[in-house]
């Protein structure tokens, strides 16, 4: 069976294609993406590493802008559907009906719904993007936000004067953050923080049978 590649190497191609597109938007940024100064389908060479378009404008500088545009939205929605699908996945039983009920609906329809209401745009693409993007996650926070609330740790807290918020907070969601992130984490191992709440109800049970014998 071939070897899962080990985390240093994972990150070689994400890293190098970063480095890529950080070098096209360096060399790019300084030239004019809307200016024909040059033949039209030019061919690439010192002066337009890339050619020109149909137009004679300079490919590399056009691939540049673009690309800084497009880096900022993606960021963008990235952030936001992360932030929605934790928040929304954070609430299994409220939020399963709400994520069944956009599974159902196509993001192809969610994209022609958003495009009628507000016009073909940027901000319309990037919308919706969003709303067809959280729902995966957020079925995956619901899932790991059940695995966790099952853990021993976590429900022997509320036993301990733990409200439901500091519970969601302190002991459900680091359990849930790292997965969603990336971030190699078991919802089965409890931290220091977390094994407090077993540990003081174990003293608890001793001392209570001392004082009984």
């Amino acid at each position: 069976m071939p070897k899962p590649p080990s985390p240093r190497k994972a990150w070689i191609l994400p890293i190098a294609s970063i480095s890529v597109i950080v070098v096209l938007v360096l060399l790019g940024l300084p030239r004019d993406p809307y200016a024909a100064a040059w033949p039209r389908l030019a061919a690439p060479s010192w002066a337009i590493p890339l050619g020109a378009d149909e137009s004679g404008r300079d490919l590399l500088a056009r691939i540049s802008h673009g690309a800084l545009d497009t880096v900022f939205v993606a960021i963008a929605v990235s952030a936001l559907c992360f932030v929605l699908g934790i928040v929304i996945g954070m609430f299994p039983n409220a939020a399963a009906g709400l994520i069944e009920v956009k599974n159902a609906l196509p993001p192809v329809i969610a994209g022609l719904i958003v495009a009628g209401i507000i016009g073909p745009s940027a901000i319309g693409a990037a919308l919706a993007i969003t709303l067809a993007g959280w729902a995966p996650l957020a079925a995956h926070t619901a899932a790991l936000v059940a695995e966790v609330r099952a853990q021993p740790y976590v429900q022997i807290a509320p036993m301990l004067g733990v409200g439901r918020a500091r519970l969601m907070i302190r002991y459900v969601l680091p359990g849930v953050v790292g997965p969603c992130s990336g971030t190699p984490h078991s919802a089965c191992q409890a931290s220091p923080s977390h094994s407090r709440p077993s540990d003081s109800s174990a003293s608890a049970r001793d001392r209570r049978h001392r004082t009984g014998a």
